[in-house]
């Protein structure tokens, strides 16, 4: 603007001072005395005059081409901010495809799983690639860390149940209680809200899972603050996103909760006699395909109807979780058990043949008798179990009929005085 301001006043000044010295001598002495009108004064007279209207005409054509220039500035910074405008909006749908695609995957782990830790792993993975994308990949994996806390529909009380540390995915029962940040976490439950925290170096995330109204757990997610740049849009962006996650997080946690309540008995916490009745029949047609031994057990606690009249239901109780958890650790991990009613329990070995089963159905009644229960009423006691061994044969055209089969062993095993296994 200056250039342009001293040019003009360039453009000016010539001829300007032209027609001044022109006016000055056309007044002079020397120029009245002459008896004659033109020569070089009038010559310069005519020039200044000329370059006076061609001042003024290009004094009009920078109005004209200013006024030009303001115009194509105002077109320019039109287009600067549609383009920004645009880019804007891209990046939103950009960042609501990211969020929709997260949330539909972690709504098809809903159906195809039920495992909590592949739930929970799947959901880690998941939630990252959204925080890394919001974040253009600024996020360093070995400082990022998300954590899911679950509650215990006992207890009430919340565990980490899975941590994503970096690339490195730690669950439950390996997870160092040292690297649970617990900050605002119960609080979250307890008030069913978000909390958000920010330290200098780390953004914190704490958000309550909610499905159907009901708090199922929180999830805690921190995030290098550098990787924002101190941006309160990205901040709140990334809030809303963890906060869509966490919804559909939270039913696909609390469908396998539904689905594993619905097929396991809530005292003993074995499954059910119903899901029994589902999985055998499979496991008798793997067998078959495979030409595999399959074996199947059933025992109960001897004189139980005794301990309840004796001691109470609730001692009772206790004795049958008692004997549940013994079950439970002395069963392998490719075999299952399932409360088929009352105080009777139902085993099945698959690769097991009937002399493997009875090695383990010894092992367990030589367990349970060892073992010492409490009453309710603080007294100790002990029991036994009888029971009845099976194995599957290929002329077996039912599921029924293995069951029956062990059923009949286990009634002479009580029959032959109790305390023992038998087999057929």
């Amino acid at each position: 603007m200056l250039k342009q301001v001293l040019l003009l006043s360039l453009i000016i000044s010539i001829p300007l001072v032209t027609l001044v010295l022109a006016a000055v001598y056309h007044f002079s002495p020397a120029y009245l005395n002459n008896s004659f009108v033109g020569g070089f004064p009038a010559l310069l007279t005519a020039f200044s005059s000329l370059c006076a209207i061609y001042c003024v005409c290009l004094i009009v054509l920078a109005f004209f081409i200013n006024d030009k220039n303001k115009t194509l500035h105002a077109r320019h910074d039109a287009l600067a901010q549609s383009h920004e405008d645009v880019a804007r909006e891209n990046k939103t749908l950009s960042s609501k495809v990211d969020l929709l695609s997260a949330t539909r995957e972690i709504s098809l782990i809903i159906t195809h799983e039920v495992d909590f830790q592949k739930i929970l792993g799947k959901s880690l993975e998941i939630i990252a690639q959204m925080i890394n994308s919001s974040f253009e990949g600024k996020v360093s994996d070995d400082k990022e860390e998300i954590t899911i806390f679950l509650k215990d529909e006992v207890s009430g009380r919340l565990t980490p149940q899975a941590q994503r540390k970096g690339t490195a995915i730690v669950f439950e029962d390996e997870l160092p209680a040292q690297s649970v940040d617990w900050r605002n976490v119960n609080e979250s439950l307890e008030h069913s809200r978000l909390f958000f925290s920010a330290d200098g170096e780390m953004l914190d995330f704490t958000i309550p899972l909610m499905a159907d109204r009901d708090t199922v757990g929180v999830l805690k997610a921190k995030v290098p603050a550098s990787a924002v740049a101190s941006s309160e849009d990205y901040i709140k962006h990334l809030q809303d996103n963890l906060m869509e996650l966490a919804r559909v997080l939270a039913l696909a946690v609390k469908t396998p909760m539904l689905y594993n309540r619905a097929i396991t008995d809530g005292l003993t916490g074995l499954y059910t006699k119903r899901h029994l009745f589902t999985e055998l029949p499979v496991y008798m047609e793997i067998s078959r395909r495979h030409d595999s031994k399959l074996s199947f057990v059933m025992f109960d606690i001897d004189h139980f109807k005794k301990v309840n009249d004796t001691y109470g239901h609730l001692t009772g109780d206790v004795v049958l979780k008692g004997v549940s958890e013994t079950l439970k650790q002395t069963l392998r991990a490719t075999s299952t058990a399932y409360r088929y009613g009352g105080e009777e329990i139902a085993i099945i070995l698959p690769l097991s043949s009937k002399e493997d089963a009875r090695v383990f159905a010894e092992r367990l009644r030589k367990k349970i008798e060892s073992q010492n229960f409490v009453s309710d009423a603080g007294q100790k006691l002990k029991v036994t179990i009888s029971l009845g061994v099976a194995e599957y044969s290929s002329a077996m055209t039912d599921f029924k009929e293995l069951i029956s089969q062990a059923d009949t062993a286990l009634y002479r095993a009580k029959q032959g005085g109790r305390n023992q296994s038998v087999v057929i």
